[in-house]
């Protein structure tokens, strides 16, 4: 599996005219969802495998075109491959467009027999890598011989984006995150595009999928924020993993739903304390994926009494700090995937939502320093486009003055 990012040399698809010219025809399934009718999905569903309507396309394996946004034919008949393994899995064709993205970013879809330790990249524990194939996926996820057949390589991968929780809800790039675990959450997103195109051209027919993307970034938006679904008793759905914007923020939770909002107020748990309230409160549940919201340098990860486990960021350019609160835990020390002194880029996973610390349940303490001090995140997060939902009780607590 690819740490950094893909390879590209080596020789792809010498087997797929065997394999597949003896088959007539086969089946493309095609998700919907860019119709503009947003539900109102039942958080047991958002959290689950419910995926968007199927629309189901026949093509000809015999019309592989010579190139397609410029990938050629060896890569586009890997490609295709991807595309049937999927289309035999009975998948979306969302689910396959990750598929061909995830090959692009790992192997730029040529089925490449060495792994990363070329390039001086290792295993966490610095023993060298075993990654081959479209996937670059190492011994764990199969035999050499499975992992060097492009069809059962795609099967594999696949297996393992049908276990992934929500993956409809997610940007693309998280979805083949969740299954790659790249050191780079983002390292798919510059591929979708190309994607979509190329398993759009080889189906002929399009992908159906939201289509509202923030300028000047190709990663598809989790949900629209126009005309987002009003659901009974909670507000918007919304989901932003992944989503960049235009001055390089992203949202540093899955949902928008703020809990507790920035200012002086009386402490939930602590008895006759009252105090500034430094930032806001995320909903979500223990072990959710918390993302970097700009990009910056881990510069601490500690145990405070308040605030349980924390993770400082300090942001590139100069542009303040980050800071994020009561991250999850596992055998006392913190889910945190970077380590202090590490890069992050914005929409990196760098660690887990928690209820660590003096806390009223699980939620993300998020702060925004600049050079006087925390500052207010919503109007923050509003100005680089997020859409927000207050709960009704978010500002209960809070006073004028202690």
């Amino acid at each position: 599996m690819s740490q950094q990012g893909s390879n590209s040399l080596a020789i792809g698809g010498v087997a797929f005219a065997a394999f597949i010219l003896g088959l007539p025809m086969f089946v493309v399934m095609f998700a919907g969802g860019g119709s503009g009718e947003d539900e109102c999905v039942p958080p047991e569903a958002q959290n689950g495998d419910a995926a968007a309507p199927v629309q189901t396309v026949s093509v000809d394996p015999e019309s592989v075109p010579g190139s397609v946004a410029g990938w050629q034919s060896g890569q586009l008949e890997n490609a295709a491959v991807i595309i049937q393994a999927g289309a035999d899995m009975g998948l979306s064709g969302r689910d396959q467009a990750i598929a061909v993205m995830t090959a692009m970013g790992e192997s730029s879809l040529e089925n490449i027999d060495y792994g990363d330790d070329i390039h001086g990249v290792t295993n966490p524990d610095g023993s060298l890598t075993s990654s081959i194939g479209l996937f670059q996926q190492q011994k764990w996820w199969g035999t050499a011989s499975e992992r060097m057949d492009p069809y059962q390589s795609a099967q594999i991968f696949y297996e393992v984006l049908e276990t992934v929780d929500g993956r409809n809800h997610m940007a693309p790039t998280m979805a083949a995150h969740e299954v790659q675990r790249n050191a780079v959450a983002n390292h798919y997103q510059k591929h979708w595009d190309d994607a979509v195109q190329v398993t759009t051209a080889l189906a002929d027919a399009p992908i159906q999928y939201d289509e509202s993307t923030d300028s000047g970034s190709n990663i598809e938006r989790a949900s629209s924020n126009e005309g987002a679904a009003q659901c009974p008793g909670g507000g918007e759905q919304a989901n932003y993993a992944g989503d960049i914007s235009d001055d390089g923020w992203a949202f540093p939770t899955e949902g928008n739903s703020i809990t507790s909002v920035f200012g002086m107020r009386e402490h939930p748990v602590m008895e006759d304390v009252c105090r500034l309230h430094a930032g806001i409160d995320l909903d979500g549940d223990e072990g959710d994926p918390l993302y970097a919201a700009y990009d910056g340098t881990v510069t601490n990860i500690s145990w405070d009494e308040s605030g349980g486990w924390m993770m400082f960021v300090d942001m590139a350019d100069n542009a303040g700090q980050l800071r994020y609160m009561h991250i999850h835990e596992s055998g006392g020390s913190p889910n945190t995937f970077y380590e202090v002194g590490d890069q992050v880029e914005a929409g990196d996973n760098i660690a887990e939502l928690g209820n660590t610390g003096i806390s009223s349940g699980p939620h993300l303490h998020f702060e925004v320093h600049d050079a006087d001090g925390p500052t207010n995140p919503i109007p923050v997060l509003e100005d680089a486009g997020f859409e927000l939902h207050e709960e009704s009780f978010a500002r209960d607590l809070i006073v004028e003055s202690c």
